[in-house]
Order: C-alpha cells, then sequence, then structure tokens
C-alpha cells in the first residue's frame, strides 16, 4: 500500500512508512509461521490417532473373535501342567480354522492400509509439493510396493498399482520391478 501511495499519489511517509510496513509484515509472518505449526501438530495427531486406531481394530480383533473347541479348551487350561499345544491343535476343529484364517486376514488388511497410507504421504509430500520423486523417496515407495505385493494376491495389488500412477520424466509410467529385490 505505502508504495502504491508513494508513487501514485506522490506522498511521502517518510521513515514512519517504512516501520509499520516493516511491523505489519513482521506480524503477518509470524502469524503464517503459528498457523503453519498448528497444521503440522493437526496432521501428526491425526496420524498418530489413525495408526493407534489401526492397532486397536487388530488387538480386538484378536481379542474377541472365538474359534472352536481348541481355541476354548486352550483359554480354560493354559499355563497348566501337561496341557501343550499339541493337545491344542489335536482338539481344532472347522471353526478354529476360520477364526485363525479371519484374524490372519484382519491383520494382512490392515497393515496394507497401512502401508499404502504411508505411500500417500510419500507420493504427497514429494510429487505433489515439489513436482517430482527425488531417488530415495523412489527407492521407499518400491520398498512399500513390495511390502503390499506380499500382503495382497496378484488381482489385489494390481489395482492397488494401477492406482499409483508414477511418471518418468518423458510422461511415462514406472513400472514395478520387483526383480530389483531379489539381489
Amino acid at each position: 500500500f505505502s508504495f502504491l501511495a508513494t508513487s501514485y499519489l506522490q506522498m511521502n511517509f517518510g521513515s514512519a512508512g517504512h516501520s509499520v510496513l516493516g511491523s505489519f509484515m513482521s506480524f503477518l509472518l509470524v502469524f503464517r509461521a503459528n498457523v503453519a505449526y498448528e497444521r503440522y501438530w493437526e496432521g501428526r495427531t491425526h496420524t498418530t490417532q489413525l495408526f493407534s486406531a489401526l492397532r486397536d481394530v487388530i488387538m480386538l480383533t484378536c481379542l474377541f473373535m472365538r474359534g472352536g473347541q481348541g481355541q476354548k479348551s486352550w483359554n480354560m487350561h493354559r499355563g497348566e501342567e501337561g496341557y501343550s499345544l499339541a493337545m491344542r491343535q489335536a482338539l481344532d476343529d472347522a471353526d478354529d480354522s476360520k477364526a485363525s484364517q479371519a484374524r490372519a486376514e484382519i491383520v494382512k488388511w490392515t497393515l496394507a492400509l497401512a502401508i499404502s497410507f504411508k505411500m500417500h504421504t510419500r507420493v504427497c509430500s514429494a510429487g505433489f509439493c515439489f513436482g517430482k520423486l527425488d531417488r530415495e523417496t523412489k527407492y521407499y515407495l518400491d520398498w512399500d510396493r513390495m511390502r503390499l505385493r506380499g500382503l495382497m494376491s496378484p488381482a489385489h495389488f494390481e489395482k492397488v498399482d494401477a492406482a499409483l500412477r508414477i511418471l518418468d520424466d518423458h510422461g511415462h509410467v514406472v513400472e514395478f520391478n520387483p526383480d530389483q529385490w531379489l539381489e
């Protein structure tokens, strides 16, 4: 404002104009830094809450998903002298194997969600904010893709991988190469 007033209206503010403008700009800069700091902590808090909720989902699923006779006898006799895992496995029935499979699926898909979120934050930070991925970020993205590939079926992994389109300098999609991890 003071530049316009001095240039076009031929007004002279003297040294008071610079001090007013400097104080105003300092206030805006500090205000913006405080808002950015608050947004950072808000995002960090929500991320911590997400991972805590994922951990709770796994814990509660493993705790409250009942099995069959084998699980029931294990819960009643665990720690007793002479009661072994082999005795428990002899009592396993179809309900025990279904509960065990369901627990494994919950853990697997919860881990896949956590890894996908981590990949999303990497792409958003490097790709969207800075316009491109550096070599290290691309390395970590491929590492996370490999972890997802181990958790998912090939059909599920193809769908997730298709959603993650990373382009090279020429606009071509960079494909995931799992062979680079087998060295």
